[in-house]
């Protein structure tokens, strides 16, 4: 059985990461069996990161990687039908979540003082001394690091929000009243869709955009209908 190595959960969210999020709602989705182990020190990865899987003697890291071996070894009951123009609109969406707005998101997690105070706890307060007095500021610091090499570290936090919101209203709107993010029937977009809204609507942090994506009520709905389908007995 395929074993998802992935950040532990938190709260209501099947993993703190929307790409363990990512991967294990397409493992679902798919109707692949898993066995979910939880790890909390990401360098002990194979890429340094989480998500990765070992099926038998495979080890295969990166969300979009695992997704494309699954494909290949399991088969695509997911996009099979999709045409090309669907397959273009699914990815240049999932780059968006993924390479920008994803971004977003941790600097107001991390960079800003008032909602770095909830990651921390979150995070760290449950190492033991004496590496929760010092773990977190190394980790916040190397976070700093890579969203300025990023590029999203360069704006203001102002500039930021408004980013961050362009990209949730504009998902919004692509959803509108439809049952999934393509259309009648779930793709491995909506694997990511769940992935990401659930980790900025139900993650335990008072983000600075919150009120305005609380508005959007389609993306709640939606992110309720795929966790009542595909998760209920998480």
């Amino acid at each position: 059985m395929i074993k998802l190595y992935r950040f532990p959960p938190l709260d209501r969210l099947p993993s703190a990461s929307p790409f363990c999020v990512k991967v294990e709602a397409y493992l679902r989705m798919a109707v692949i069996e898993y066995e979910p182990r939880d790890m909390t020190d990401p360098r002990k990865a194979p890429k340094g990161k989480l998500p990765f899987i070992r099926d038998g003697d495979t080890v295969v890291a990166d969300s979009a990687a695992i997704i494309d071996y699954l494909k290949s070894r399991y088969g695509d009951p997911l996009d099979k039908d999709m045409t090309a123009a669907e397959q273009a609109t699914a990815l240049a969406y999932r780059r968006m979540m993924e390479e920008h707005t994803y971004f977003c998101i941790v600097q107001m997690r991390w960079m800003r003082d008032d909602t770095w105070s909830q990651v921390k706890t979150r995070y760290f307060s449950s190492m033991p001394a004496p590496l929760r007095w010092f773990v977190p500021g190394m980790a916040r610091k190397q976070v700093r690091r890579d969203l300025r090499g990023q590029g999203i570290a360069r704006h203001t936090d102002a500039e930021i929000n408004a980013k961050a919101l362009e990209d949730v209203r504009a998902i919004s709107n692509f959803l509108g009243d439809k049952a999934y993010l393509m259309g009648a029937a779930p793709t491995s977009l909506d694997a990511m869709g769940y992935g990401f809204l659930t980790s900025l609507l139900w993650a335990p942090f008072n983000l600075p955009i919150q009120t305005e994506v609380d508005e959007l009520d389609n993306l709640a709905a939606y992110c309720e209908r795929l966790d009542r389908k595909y998760f209920a007995d998480a």
